[in-house]
């Protein structure tokens, strides 16, 4: 039997795609696409698990403990509520860790 994707968090730096403008002010940000595809990259590399299916919520901002919303299903076929949170900014690398419940089996 394949081990279920970890309960816990991981971290990862991953690559900006674009930026928006708020008050002035830029705040960097990992796109969705971007995002989605850091979440695979993370679970195979930390978890050595190949997830079927990402979707977010939408994109992560580069502001320290900006948080976004995502679900997964993992190697096996379980599904995934996944809460991403910005863990450091420095220029335009993001850093993120993630908690995951499971919500099927």
């Amino acid at each position: 039997m394949k081990a279920s994707l970890v309960i816990g968090s991981a971290l990862l730096a991953a690559s900006l795609s674009g930026c928006h403008v708020t008050h002035f002010e830029t705040v960097h940000q990992i796109s969705t696409e971007g995002l989605q595809q850091g979440l695979k990259d993370a679970a195979k590399e930390k978890q050595k698990i190949e997830l079927q299916k990402v979707e977010c919520q939408g994109p992560l901002d580069g502001k320290l403990g900006a948080t976004q919303k995502c679900t997964v299903i993992d190697d096996e076929g379980i599904h995934y509520d996944v809460v991403v949170t910005t863990t450091s900014v420095e220029g335009k690398d993001i850093k993120f860790n993630y908690s995951v419940k499971q919500t099927s089996n």
